[in-house]
């Protein structure tokens, strides 16, 4: 069991990309960020350490259902965090997720859209968003929400998989060259497996 400090969400610092207006070119080079900056991930950390324990158990409780495939269950737990504290995007981009293994696409885009809505710097529910926008086959949206994304990324795997299914989208929207820029942006960060970003 999970047992977080509480703190305010107010308390997490803006992460890295917040305040890019666009995703950075295929050929930008990521080395070298400071190390003051805080990650993609120590923010997410971040929101998930405003969850009161009773949110942060419905939330582990939630991503354990989702891995073993219980979507429905998972579904009704992100719901118990989310009621357990409605200001943290964790457990509704979660659900979001969960939603999208359901097919359940505008369910999915109700909750995607409020974690934005909740917390803009937030890069996951972006990322989720482009793959809802992907499934219903609104690519010009779906790469749009992927370079929100990209912005707001700042691991090799979280970028490979942005220019991976921004690839995709574009792919199927006809734009080869752009789509085959995408590909080998995601290839240059020496990713062997395409997943979804942790």
């Amino acid at each position: 069991m999970l047992t977080l400090p509480m703190q305010a969400i107010s308390d997490c610092p803006t992460p890295p990309g917040s305040m890019q207006a666009s995703a950075p070119a295929p050929d930008t080079d990521m080395t070298g960020i400071s190390d003051t900056i805080m990650t993609a991930k120590q923010y997410e950390d971040c929101l998930t350490n405003t969850l009161s324990d009773a949110a942060a158990q419905h939330l582990n409780a939630g991503l354990l259902h989702f891995n073993e495939g219980q979507l429905k269950d998972s579904v009704a737990a992100f719901t118990e965090s989310f009621n357990a504290n409605n200001k943290n995007p964790v457990a509704l981009t979660n659900r979001g997720r969960a939603y999208r293994a359901l097919n359940e696409s505008k369910l999915a885009l109700n909750d995607l859209n409020a974690a934005i809505e909740l917390s803009p710097t937030y890069m996951r529910p972006y990322y989720f968003r482009g793959l809802v926008l992907t499934d219903k086959r609104k690519y010009k949206q779906a790469i749009l929400s992927f370079e929100q994304a990209l912005a707001l990324s700042d691991t090799a795997e979280q970028q490979a998989n942005i220019w991976y299914h921004t690839g995709v989208a574009q792919r199927n929207l006809k734009k080869n060259a752009q789509a085959l820029s995408a590909f080998n942006a995601a290839l240059d960060l020496s990713l062997i497996h395409i997943s979804e970003p942790t």
